[in-house]
């Protein structure tokens, strides 16, 4: 149904309203999340084989509503999450003072399709983590209660040979103690007085209706992660430290999450601030917690005002927020932020486009997932877009020019850039928010990515996806992302 003319309108102003919410202090080439141009490990790692049957890729079609070209697709009801999604039950010992974090877990899982073996991602393993002295070992692996040895190809991927019918349910149990790093911008990691732990679960890298995704490890920290939401429980013991987690509090030390993606841990010595924005279901109140770590002089009442105005702005233009609350942990020796579902880190000076970045990507990586190795630009580069429409730095983000080896390469996988780690920014974040950009007025692009997080909400999705979303209000979507070398 075509729109009336008043409704793009309405359209138009809230995009407008949402880009005065202010600019910030950090020039237009800084990155804004721990994806930092000069942030640099060891080598990358060769691919890992294949760990199960997998089916092709396929295009997807497009949705069954037919709009006119140019206009608003009507809003539709956000997919709800697989009802056979995995579960986690956690359980994790930091020992600050011993930079170590050891602990359990335990995920019930039933794969979509066969496979002949399971697949476990050691994240803590990454190369920057590693080249700066930390690690992950994997102490105990069982199976439905049975002894499993893991082959390890790579330092990141445990193997179990273990086949599974499509259908079946299996119960994977480990044990297993990471040493953090010290003054590393990554999510494991001493952090001050604390520790930050995001990704530090041996995480199953399952892409429905595809199979494993085992992509290299990358020297761009760490972002080639990919995992289908899930429920969490997580129990956390950090002596006498404060902790926030990935969730909504359920007892002394504990959280639980409905589908999500991944969980993340902040402890430290805290000052906290609380406050709250319009930006659930109909407006309904989305609370928000900001905890600063005493390394951290600012003051996090700050970092909460810029968040009641960022949280609503992005519910107007791509649908309500996705969890029952939002966490910011401010931690020491971070560059940026990290996003992970519900909690955020990010490092001091970071109160601008960081702030509003990683807000974003509750929508683009949270809510609508991707596999970061084969597609980074799918969560970055839309993040940047909607990053932009709030600071108002859409016209610096359209100029900027990129380097040789990096236009037209937007699309490339994080394995393209660990030979070019100080252009990931530009070639990804920004040259994919120039993608998205050139398709046409801003307001009609974030109505059709509020179709595309509505429709593949709690998914991973692919480029094929976003442009069967794109293309009934963009009918030259495939050409103009094509340009930027964003294929399906």
């Amino acid at each position: 149904m075509r729109p009336r003319a008043a409704q793009v309108v309405v359209l138009a102003l809230l995009v407008v309203a949402g880009c005065r919410g202010g600019g910030d202090a950090a020039g237009p080439a800084a990155a804004p999340t721990a994806g930092d141009p000069g942030a640099t490990g060891a080598a990358t790692t060769a691919a890992a084989p294949s760990a199960s049957t997998t089916v092709p890729t396929t295009t997807a079609t497009t949705p069954p509503t037919t709009i006119a070209p140019g206009t608003c697709p009507p809003e539709r009801p956000r997919a709800q999450p697989d009802p056979r999604r995995p579960s986690y039950e956690v359980s994790v010992t930091i020992d600050a003072a011993a930079r170590t974090a050891s602990g359990t877990s335990s995920v019930r899982f039933t794969p979509d399709l066969g496979v002949d073996r399971l697949v476990l991602r050691l994240w803590p393993n990454s190369p920057a983590a590693r080249s700066a002295g930390g690690s992950m070992q994997l102490e105990r692996v069982e199976v439905d209660g049975r002894p499993v040895t893991a082959a390890r190809p790579d330092p990141t991927i445990a193997l179990l040979p273990v086949p599974v019918t499509a259908g079946t349910t299996v119960t994977i149990s480990t044990s297993w103690t990471i040493t953090l790093a010290d003054r590393l911008s990554e999510r494991w990691a001493v952090a001050g007085s604390g520790v930050r732990l995001g990704s530090f679960v041996p995480l199953l890298p399952w892409e429905p209706g595809r199979g494993w995704a085992t992509d290299p490890a990358t020297v761009v920290h760490g972002e080639a992660t990919t995992s289908p939401v899930a429920d969490w429980t997580v129990t956390v013991a950090a002596g006498d430290l404060d902790v926030v987690a990935t969730g909504t509090p359920a007892g002394p030390g504990r959280w639980r999450a409905t589908a999500v993606r991944d969980v993340a841990v902040s402890a430290g010595r805290f000052r906290r601030v609380e406050g709250s924005a319009p930006a659930g279901p109909g407006g309904a109140a989305v609370p928000i917690v900001v905890v600063a770590d005493a390394g951290v002089a600012e003051d996090p009442a700050a970092y909460l005002a810029r968040l009641v105005a960022v949280l609503p702005s992005m519910a107007r233009r791509f649908g309500p927020y996705p969890h029952p609350s939002y966490t910011l942990a401010l931690t020491a020796s971070l560059r940026g932020g990290i996003e992970n579902p519900m909690l955020v880190f990010q490092g001091p000076g970071t109160l601008g486009r960081s702030t509003s970045h990683e807000v974003a990507h509750m929508w683009f990586y949270s809510l609508v997932g991707n596999d970061q190795g084969r597609d980074p630009w799918l969560d970055e580069g839309l993040a940047t877009w909607a990053e932009a429409g709030f600071e108002g730095t859409l016209p610096s983000i359209r100029a900027r020019r990129m380097p040789a080896g990096v236009g037209g390469q937007a699309g490339r996988p994080t394995s393209y850039f660990d030979a070019r780690v100080s252009q990931y920014y530009v070639g990804v974040y920004v040259q994919g928010a120039q993608a998205v950009a050139a398709l046409g007025p801003p307001p009609l692009v974030d109505c059709a990515l509020r179709a595309f997080v509505d429709r593949h909400a709690h998914t991973i999705a692919t480029n094929a996806d976003l442009l069967a979303a794109l293309t009934p209000t963009f009918p030259d979507a495939a050409a103009v992302l094509g340009r930027y070398g964003i294929k399906p």
